[in-house]
C-alpha cells in the first residue's frame, strides 16, 4: 500500500498509520488524558467511504460491435500448457542466475526474451533455447543501474534494438545493443509514477503512464534521448488533487510497432482503447464480463483522503494485456476466480490493431499455476511460481488450436 502524506509544507503523516489506527476500532490504548480526548472525538468522526471509479470515470461502450464476452459453448480447455512446454528457464537451487527471484515484467523480441528480476535487480536476456545470454543492469543509484529493477520494453528492428527499463518511479534506463552487447546510453526522466503505471516502446520512442498536474494527459511519449514529444489520454476526473494524481496513474500500456498503435486500459476500467502514435483515439473496446472490483477512498476532515491498493472482491482479476510483439492485434486476459477467490480460469482477446474489431480467443486453466505472458509467430511463453519461480517456452504450433 502506499503511504501518502499531507501537503507539502506541512509536517509529513503517514496515513498508513491513520488506517491501523481505525482498524483498531479506536481502543483507548494510552493511559494520558490528552491522547483518550483525542481518541474520542476522533471516534465520533469516523471515516468516509468513496468508492473508485466514480460515476464520472465509467467507461461503457454502446456500439455492440465494439463489446467483447466470455464463450463458454465449448467446455472443453482452449490450450495444454502442462503437456506442451519445450524449455524451462529456472530451478529450484542452484548458483542465483540460474534461479528466477520474482518476474516483474517480460518482454519478447526477435532472437531473445527479456525479463526484469525484481529479487535481483537487474533484466535478464535468454535465447528461446533457455540459455542465458545477458544481464543487463544492476541494483544500484548510477547510471545503467536499477534502485527498483521494474518493467521493462524492447522497441527492435532486424537492424537496432533498445530496450528500455523502468527502474524507479521515475526514471527509465535506455540500451542499446551493439555488436552483440548491451550498452547503457541514457536515462529518461519520466513523469511519476511508473511504478504504478506501465510504459511500452516502438520505432525509437518510449510510451509510459504517468501524470502532473497541467500535463496535457496521462500517456507520455519520448525520444530515446529524453525529449518529451507529446500526451496523450485523459486523466482521471476528481475535484481532489490528490485523489487526481494517485489514480491518474494507473494504468496498462501495450504497442504494436506494425500498425504504429498504442493500446491503454486504466486499472479500475474495463474499456481498451485504441491510439495512434500520434495520440489520437482510434477505437475502444468494452470486456464486458470482466468485473473489475472498486477501490475505496478513506478520508477525515483533519488527515485528508487515502487511497488504497486493494479492491473490493470481484468476479475476475484485472485484464493484462499479453505480449505480442509480431502480431496484427492486441492480446488481452483476465482471470476468473473460483469458490475460494482463486484465480483459475483465464479468459483472451484478441483485439485488431488498426480497427478495433475483437473476438473472443479462448480459455486456458491455470490449476498448475502457469499463466501465458507473451505469444509471437512462433513460441508461447508462461510463467508459474508453483513450486517455484520458472518461465515456460512452448512450441505455438503445438499448444494453440
Amino acid at each position: 500500500m502506499k503511504i501518502n502524506r499531507m501537503n507539502a509544507g506541512n509536517t509529513a503523516v503517514p496515513r498508513i498509520a491513520i488506517r491501523d489506527y481505525w482498524n483498531s476500532g479506536c481502543k483507548l490504548t494510552y493511559g494520558f488524558w490528552a491522547i483518550a480526548i483525542l481518541l474520542l472525538t476522533s471516534c465520533q468522526d469516523r471515516y468516509k467511504v468513496i468508492w473508485h471509479p466514480t460515476p464520472a470515470n465509467i467507461q461503457t461502450i454502446s456500439d455492440p460491435d465494439f463489446v467483447l464476452r466470455e464463450d463458454t459453448s465449448n467446455v472443453g480447455p482452449w490450450i495444454d500448457l502442462l503437456s506442451r512446454v519445450q524449455v524451462t528457464i529456472g530451478v529450484e537451487e542452484s548458483q542465483p542466475l540460474d534461479m528466477i527471484g520474482q518476474v516483474s515484467d517480460m518482454a519478447v523480441g526477435l532472437k531473445h526474451l527479456y525479463y526484469t528480476d525484481f529479487v535481483h535487480g537487474h533484466v535478464r536476456e535468454c535465447d528461446f533455447l533457455g540459455n542465458l545470454t545477458a544481464v543487463i543492469g544492476k541494483r544500484g543509484q548510477g547510471p545503467g543501474e536499477f534502485p527498483l529493477a521494474d518493467k521493462v520494453a524492447l522497441s527492435e528492428t532486424e537492424n537496432e534494438a533498445f530496450l528500455v527499463v523502468a527502474g524507479s518511479p521515475i526514471h527509465v534506463s535506455v540500451f542499446r545493443k551493439e555488436a552483440g552487447v548491451w550498452i547503457y546510453k541514457k536515462t529518461v526522466t519520466a513523469m511519476r509514477d511508473l511504478l504504478d503505471g506501465d510504459l511500452c516502446a516502438m520505432h525509437g520512442h518510449v510510451y509510459a503512464v504517468g501524470y502532473s498536474e497541467g500535463a496535457a494527459g496521462v500517456i507520455h511519449k519520448y525520444t530515446l534521448e529524453g525529449e518529451h514529444v507529446l500526451s496523450f489520454g485523459e486523466p482521471y476526473i476528481d475535484p481532489d488533487p490528490f485523489i487526481r494524481s494517485s489514480l491518474s496513474e494507473r494504468g496498462e500500456l501495450a504497442c504494436n510497432a506494425i500498425h504504429h498503435m498504442v493500446a491503454y486500459r486504466h486499472e479500475l476500467s474495463p474499456v481498451i482503447t485504441g491510439f495512434s502514435d500520434t495520440g489520437n483515439v482510434q477505437w475502444q473496446v468494452e470486456l464486458a464480463d470482466a468485473d473489475i472490483g472498486p477501490v475505496d477512498q478513506t478520508f477525515t476532515d483533519e488527515f485528508g483522503p487515502t487511497i488504497g491498493f486493494r479492491s473490493a472482491p470481484s468476479r475476475t482479476g484485472r485484464p493484462q494485456f499479453i505480449s505480442t510483439p509480431d502480431s496484427e492485434s492486441f492480446l488481452v486476459q483476465y482471470g476468473v476466480a473460483d469458490d475460494g477467490g482463486r484465480l483459475n480460469n483465464h479468459h483472451i482477446y484478441s483485439i485488431n490493431a488498426t480497427t478495433g474489431k475483437g473476438v473472443y480467443a479462448g480459455r486456458y486453466s491455470i490449476t498448475a499455476r502457469p499463466r501465458i505472458r507473451g505469444i509471437d509467430s512462433q513460441h508461447l511463453y508462461t510463467l508459474t511460481y508453483d513450486p517455484y519461480p520458472q518461465i515456460g517456452i512452448h512450441a505455438r504450433s503445438t499448444t494453440l488450436p
